[in-house]
């Protein structure tokens, strides 16, 4: 039979395992990289389908940005969910540092395209660019 634990149980074992952690009982980094939830898996192959098969209102909480050191002071948050109109900058792959506003957003396949990035169609006209 599976263990059914409350959330308040739940939490006395983690805190329970952090004071085993903290008194040194088995060694410096015994705990370390162990998942405490057991409502949450670490198998891949599960992450994967969930993130795969998530509906859209999940993978909307998906598309996530971090905030800049000014707006984290503002707002008090690390991070938003992206909206159209969101000015951003790229971090990462091959245009990183450029900035614009979010100009549409694909919930499908986790996407964002921003204003200004564009590549260059066989006609000659400029589409806009959907990256990560």
């Amino acid at each position: 039979a599976r263990w059914r634990i409350s959330a308040r149980s739940a939490l006395v074992v983690a805190l329970s395992i952090v004071a085993i952690y903290r008194l040194g009982s088995r060694g410096d980094d015994a705990f370390i990289g162990r998942k405490l939830n057991p409502g949450i898996t670490s198998q891949r192959r599960k992450a994967r389908k969930r993130f795969f098969t998530a509906p859209q209102h999940v993978r909307r909480n998906m598309m996530r940005a971090p905030l800049s050191k000014q707006l984290k002071r503002q707002f008090k948050c690390r991070n938003v969910v992206l909206r159209v109109g969101d000015y951003v900058k790229v971090q990462r792959g091959d245009h990183k540092g450029k900035t614009g506003r979010v100009r549409r957003i694909v919930t499908d396949n986790l996407k964002v395209a921003i204003q200004g990035l564009t590549k260059r169609t066989s006609s000659g006209t400029g589409k806009l660019l959907n990256i990560y």
